[in-house]
């Protein structure tokens, strides 16, 4: 357990770092998990050497493309990807392993889930039940799979049930 003392210095030093959590750990010789959990709970973020969150060359970039310089010279200069800035302009936000787009969609790399968001931050039925491709599984059809799996079904007779194929549904079963 880490005293009051202690974390009255780290926010202090964090003050004069201008934000960096790592810089600010190291200096007051604390974890820098710890550091990143009192962060949170704060209700504050990590701004990293910048102060501008995410990326250290965002803000540059931003200025770059305020400029009139183009995408691709722009995230040349900084040094990232041009997929990178497209998703800048975009609005797309990097979380961990995810990607926020301004339309509300959160696109988890890790589990391949999406999940949609309506104006109010709660998940929309409405965009999960929408009608897919036929390429892709439904929700209705992930649930599907899982009752008929609880059951004892084989993966060809789930398969044959759905329309779909056996090595669909093993895939499906394996991502889970």
């Amino acid at each position: 357990m880490h005293s009051a003392e202690l974390k009255d210095e780290f926010f202090t030093v964090l003050d004069r770092v201008d934000g960096n959590v790592c810089e600010a750990a190291r200096i007051v010789g604390m974890s820098r998990d710890t550091a990143y959990g009192w962060v949170r709970k704060a209700g504050m973020r990590g701004r990293g050497k910048t102060g501008t969150g995410g990326h250290p060359g965002r803000a540059r970039y931003d200025q770059l493309r305020a400029k009139g310089v183009s995408r691709r010279e722009a995230a040349a200069q900084i040094g990232v990807n041009v997929r990178t800035a497209r998703g800048w302009d975009r609005g797309i936000r990097k979380v961990g392993n995810a990607r926020l787009h301004p339309d509300g969609r959160r696109i988890d790399y890790t589990t391949g889930v999406t999940t949609y968001r309506d104006a109010t931050g709660e998940p929309s039925l409405a965009k999960l039940e929408a009608v897919l491709h036929p390429r892709f599984l439904t929700l209705a059809d992930r649930e599907q799979i899982a009752d008929l799996r609880r059951e004892g079904h084989s993966l060809r007779e789930i398969g044959r049930r759905l329309r779909r194929s056996a090595s669909t549904i093993k895939r499906e079963i394996d991502a889970y």
